[in-house]
């Protein structure tokens, strides 16, 4: 452990009471009210816990005294503490109150917080609240992403019990609480804080709890999708049983959670044929099954051990229809993923504490075409045969973390190193039958298809990619002002630079006697890693591993497609060996003030710049103008590098009402204007549902000798977003909550469909058009939940019941997605695909 060189020379002082108070998990709570009093109740002292959880009460005389703490959300703690002449640390866990009913973040109170944990814009949802928003299939991530802003266009950083992780789909009963921009530029973290979710999941205490929820959709309740010509079948049902308890009082906890859904959803189809419009469905089976169980144990008071266990499976039966994709290009999904996590959280003295975890598991998915004929793109039209689509990937993975805080007066030091061990095994024939690619309906009907490409070989692949971290941060208080520095480096096997240091800094400054106006600046460095598929790609399409052959303008159909290597050199991927980490670097300030009856508003502005972003670039495509081949006895030879770019101007306003009331809110507006050049500068880590080969098409750009090109709008830059999430109190116990999306149009590609440069993708655009120079229309969605809340009682045991109605999109706005960009296609400027309309949800919750 990190602390354990320093814990024999740090000893407490005599006659000072101190302590740690967490939750029900073990994590810290920031900002928890002390009250320290004697037995004739005459208060001695105060005091509040520090942003790890610490509070330490001057010295007191000996005797005997009461210890109240108390934090909005959770049950009040009493407890009698006996001092003697000699030091004395208590720990304190709080469960989460039995009536919560809102949305708020720390420092609500009259005097506003500087700590850098203590942002105001920032966004918590506790488990309790859950209940009041719509929230579809107990997706909780999905319904609060309109919060989430993460910088480049990178995914969002999932930090779950403290670790790292690439997806979170737990049970929504297991989540106790969910974060988003917490400590902005801490260092413990690779991303900003407005890029990274953090969960903490339940765990057990000392009183019986258990609790049933049971979701249930069906299309009849529901509006037709706008692209379908009448109300497509659905049904989707949800189970979510849980329980927690002691297994020894004081000492040994057990949580238990058991979540089963099933589905069955049409996908409408709105394609082009020869023939006409074709507007059809295709039903597809889905089925998700989730299991989370925790232990913890408390052999001491100031040692906790724990032990978690997760384990998902899903299955898709007929998955990747819908749009241009016809039926026939269905695929079927199985992912599995097992997890056992080991945490070790010891206070060597009331200043110092420190926490290890380790994670070993595996995660595992297949995924398959239904139809192994060769595939047929019709650029703007439809796509037929089969999806060409045969992986497997095994993943195999050790997590490891360890960190150590040390709290003195108003010093705050934090250290960590982590360790994540991945090797891969990975099965991949995609494309073995081969895809043919036609510009247009008329070259279909002409059998002329501009491209062929086809891939051959050995498709079993073994490599091994570990990512490494440490960090060191340090905070002080002076005053009504805060100051944060903290620097942070990762580096990664395979990786020729090991030193990549990410200074981080930020001050926060409350003007005036009354100390409700914060001021908050700020800035960092942000790396992002090499993500697997990078690595596997250069590994596997190297010309021995796997060939990837390229027929330009060929014969329809292929004769003998087996032959081809003997007709085309085969395609080949690389690693350019002057490839670094992207990075981000990020600036802000921002103004929080608190406003009359507690309200809150945040002005917060970001500046964000990204270099050596990932994009590829084909070394051997035909020159401009002589179309020679730079290397004519090769193919195609595709180098992914860290050269392309972004720029990102971002204002936010932040508006939260205050604590205790019977309405909550949270609303914040965003204006933004994001660029960069590269298509899609973070492909996504296994796990993802689409073959590799998608991943890597968009990486490309339209004219390799000519990438000025390429800059303009990121494919995220929506200027205006706006994000509501509210619950209300209403009479006679109903609650109410709604979660409101509203955003402008996100842009598009124009291309013209053909392969005019000859790198093999039709993603070349008309001249002089740019990249996402299309923009389709805005979205906006209105989701809403109406519950009545039913106490029932059986002798001394008490059952909470809920019967809840949830409709998403109430007001049936008509929301397109998937413009086409393909100047060749009927369909051109408009979208094939809508997301769904009216829906409805009932749900029927149990608790006691």
């Amino acid at each position: 452990m990190l602390a354990a060189f320093l814990s024999g020379a740090l000893a407490a002082a005599n006659d000072k009471l101190a302590g740690l108070v967490t939750d029900s998990t073990g994590g810290s709570i920031a900002a928890v009210t002390i009250e320290v009093a004697d037995v004739s109740a005459n208060t001695a002292a105060r005091a509040r816990t520090d942003s790890e959880g610490k509070f330490t009460v001057g010295t007191l005389p000996p005797g005997e005294y009461v210890l109240s703490v108390s934090k909005k959300g959770f049950e009040p703690h009493r407890q009698t503490v006996t001092l003697s002449g000699a030091d004395a640390f208590v720990r304190v866990a709080l469960t989460i109150a039995k009536q919560q009913y809102s949305i708020t973040v720390d420092g609500g109170s009259s005097q506003m917080d500087t700590a850098s944990a203590a942002h105001q814009d920032a966004f918590t949802v506790d488990q309790k609240t859950f209940s009041d928003l719509p929230v579809k299939d107990g997706d909780i991530l999905s319904a609060l992403s309109s919060f989430v802003n993460p910088a480049g266009g990178a995914a969002a950083t999932i930090i779950v019990d403290g670790m790292e992780r690439t997806d979170a789909d737990l049970p929504l009963s297991s989540i106790q609480q969910v974060r988003i921009n917490n400590n902005a530029y801490s260092a413990e973290f690779p991303k900003p804080g407005k890029g990274r979710i953090e969960i903490d999941t339940r765990g057990g205490d000392d009183t019986l709890h258990g609790g049933l929820i049971i979701r249930a959709r069906n299309s009849i309740f529901d509006a037709r999708n706008p692209l379908a010509n009448e109300r497509l079948p659905f049904t989707r049902n949800g189970y979510d049983a849980n329980t927690s308890g002691p297994i020894i009082k004081k000492k040994l906890w057990l949580f238990l959670d058991v979540n089963y859904e099933t589905q069955q959803q049409s996908q409408p189809v709105l394609a082009y044929l020869p023939s006409g419009v074709l507007q059809t469905d295709a039903l597809s089976p889905v089925t998700l099954d989730r299991f989370l169980g925790r232990l913890d144990w408390q052999p001491t008071q100031s040692h906790r051990l724990g032990v978690k266990y997760e384990l998902r499976i899903d299955k898709a039966e007929n998955s990747g229809v819908g749009g241009f994709s016809l039926p026939d290009l269905a695929t079927n999904l199985f992912h599995r993923d097992y997890r056992v996590e080991i945490s070790d959280q010891y206070v060597f003295s009331p200043e110092l504490v420190n926490n290890f975890r380790i994670a070993l598991g595996t995660n595992y998915q297949r995924l398959s075409s239904v139809d192994d004929e060769p595939q047929v793109i019709v650029q703007g039209a439809f796509s037929n045969g089969g999806a060409q689509v045969n992986e497997w990937r095994g993943e195999p993975r050790t997590d490891m973390i360890d960190t150590v805080s040390y709290v003195k007066g108003p010093n705050e030091w934090k250290f960590g190193v982590s360790a994540n061990l991945h090797p891969f095994r990975s099965y991949n024939a995609d494309n073995f039958r081969g895809t043919y690619n036609f510009a247009s309906l008329a070259a279909f009907e002409g059998g002329q298809p501009t491209l062929f490409t086809i891939s051959a070989g050995d498709p079993l692949l073994s490599f091994q990619q570990n990512d490494y971290a440490w960090f060191a941060q340090y905070e002080r208080k002076i005053g009504s002002a805060s100051l944060f520095a903290g620097v942070r480096n990762e580096f990664q096997s395979g990786m020729p630079q090991h030193l990549n240091l990410a200074p981080r800094l930020a001050a926060a400054f409350a003007p005036g006697k009354d100390h409700r106006t914060v001021v908050r600046l700020g800035g960092g460095i942000f790396y992002d890693r090499r993500p697997p598929p990078l690595l596997e790609q250069s590994l596997r399409f190297n010309g021995i591993q796997t060939q990837q052959y390229i027929l330009e303008n060929p014969v329809y159909p292929v004769a003998d497609p087996a032959r081809l290597g003997a007709q085309a050199p085969s395609a080949v991927w690389r690693l350019d060996p002057n490839m670094v980490f992207p990075r981000i670097y990020e600036a802000s300030a921002s103004i929080e003030r608190q406003l009359p009856c507690g309200f809150v508003l945040v002005t917060d502005y970001t500046y964000q710049r990204g270099n050596h972003l990932f994009r590829a670039r084909d070394l051997n495509a035909s020159l401009p103008v002589s179309g020679i081949l730079p290397y004519p006895t090769e193919g195609f030879i595709g180098q992914l590098e860290s050269t392309a770019t972004s720029r990102g101007n971002v204002l936010n306003w932040t508006l939260r009402s205050p604590p205790n009331r019977r309405f909550q809110f949270f609303a914040q507006y965003t204006l933004s204007r994001l660029y960069d050049d590269t298509g899609g500068a973070f492909p996504p880590p296994p796990g993802m549902s689409s073959s590799l080969g998608s991943l890597f098409a968009a990486l490309l750009p339209a004219n390799n000798y000519d990438l000025h090109p390429e800059w303009g709008r990121a494919n995220n830059d929506a200027r205006n977003r706006f994000g509501l999430s509210g619950t209300a109190q209403l009479p006679w116990q109903f609650t109410f909550g709604t979660l409101t999306t509203i955003r402008s149009g996100l842009p598009f590609n124009i291309t013209t469909g053909q392969d005019d440069n000859g790198d093999g993708i039709a993603n070349d655009r008309p001249a002089g058009v740019g990249r996402n120079s299309g923009e389709g229309p805005g979205q906006f969605s209105v989701d809403v939940h109406l519950g009545r809340k039913l106490t029932i009682h059986r002798g001394e045991r008490k059952f909470d019941i809920e019967i809840g109605v949830d409709s998403f999109n109430v007001l049936n706005k008509t929301n397109f997605v998937n413009y086409v960009g393909v100047i060749t296609s009927p369909l051109f400027g408009r979208a094939n695909a809508a997301l769904s309309g009216r829906q409805m949800q009932f749900t029927l919750q149990i608790h006691f």
